[in-house]
């Protein structure tokens, strides 16, 4: 969306190819941008997808086809052994190997993967920071042209309405001198936020007032609910479900704890850094590179909960230290990682495909 939202339309022309979802598909109304639906994409294999995919393609006659994620790269790689156009695929922190694909179908995708680069290889792979380059060529060597960009915080007036009785609440216990811990994401294995719950018991035991707030749904929201049930802690986390402008909330916060196993350059991190407050994150995808590099931040072993927490610990005894990092990350934000040198960086990608 920030590429749709912010590129240069006396250059370039856009058009989307994508599953369909209604947000989106308002988003992408709005923005006047014309968009393909293919309903058998939501399937993980389709022939129809590559047909009807192939169909569209060779209407539109793009002159460069940018992809995201494994299963749109496979499908676009595969159609461009016979349309032979530009392509750029977009890494995001996960390829072949990981823990939503089965055996079979590592074997699968590895064996398309191979066909692809044998036959019409990818002009470009595009990743979110420099650890994600070095985790992509460690699982293969086949991307010879691989280009690092950091996507960044677009800041905007958002005019969405806020929950007024979850302010209430953040405000209420902001008025008791509570420390509060804001965790956003899918509510999904790959997130962790069973971690984030084992934090907050750490910090309680040490003696701090803690509430952590996990915005988001998904399906292992049963199964985390039960967790803060059986360590009595429904008096300090607070479930909120999904909220769509969550980012709204996150400056009456003290910090922003992610937990994931894996991650490329999660959103929730530049929009913590936009309304100054620090990031406690593990070490993976390129968080280090904008939290260390940036002093707006920590990261810790993903499996070192100790670690983590005494961490938040140092921020949470110091407002002084969280204020500090906190603006250092608006500053980060505001005149290094921004929407304006962000699509400087996708459009340098676009014309330096077409002067080859």
């Amino acid at each position: 969306m920030m590429i749709l939202k912010n590129y240069d339309r006396s250059r370039f022309e856009h058009f989307v190819i994508f599953q369909g979802e209604e947000i989106v598909e308002k988003n992408l109304s709005e923005l006047n941008i014309k968009y393909y639906i293919v309903d058998s994409l939501q399937r993980k294999y389709s022939i129809k997808s590559f047909i009807e995919i192939y169909q569209i393609i060779k209407t539109e006659n793009p002159t460069i086809l940018h992809t995201h994620l494994i299963k749109p790269y496979i499908l676009i790689g595969l159609i461009n052994v016979i349309l032979k156009k530009k392509t750029i695929f977009n890494y995001h922190g996960s390829f072949i190997v990981n823990d939503y694909n089965t055996s079979i179908e590592k074997l699968v995708y590895k064996l398309l993967h191979n066909i692809i680069e044998l036959t019409n290889p990818i002009d470009l792979v595009l990743v979110p920071s420099v650890r994600s380059k070095e985790m992509l060529r460690i699982e293969t060597s086949a991307f010879k042209n691989i280009d690092v960009y950091y996507n960044g915080y677009e800041y905007e007036e958002l005019n969405y309405s806020v929950d007024q009785y979850l302010l209430q609440k953040i405000n209420e216990l902001k008025s008791e001198e509570k420390k509060l811990i804001c965790s956003i994401g899918r509510l999904n294995r790959e997130k962790r936020f069973d971690r984030a719950i084992m934090i907050c018991d750490k910090l309680i035991n040490r003696g701090f007032e803690i509430n952590l707030f996990i915005f988001g749904d998904g399906e292992k929201e049963l199964e985390l609910k039960d967790l803060v049930k059986r360590n009595n802690l429904g008096g300090n986390v607070t479930f909120t479900g999904y909220i769509a402008n969550a980012g709204l909330y996150l400056k009456y916060f003290d910090l922003l704890l992610i937990t994931s196993d894996r991650e490329g350059m999660p959103f929730a991190l530049w929009e913590a850094m936009g309304n100054k407050i620090p990031v406690v994150a593990p070490d993976v995808g390129g968080l280090k590179e904008i939290l260390v590099e940036n002093n707006c931040g920590f990261v810790y072993e993903p499996s070192d909960l100790n670690e983590a927490t005494e961490k938040i610990l140092r921020l949470l005894k110091d407002k002084m230290y969280r204020k500090e990092l906190g603006e250092n990350g608006k500053k980060t934000v505001e005149y290094v990682y921004n929407a304006r040198n962000f699509i400087k960086k996708i459009e340098q990608s676009y014309t330096n495909l077409l002067a080859e």
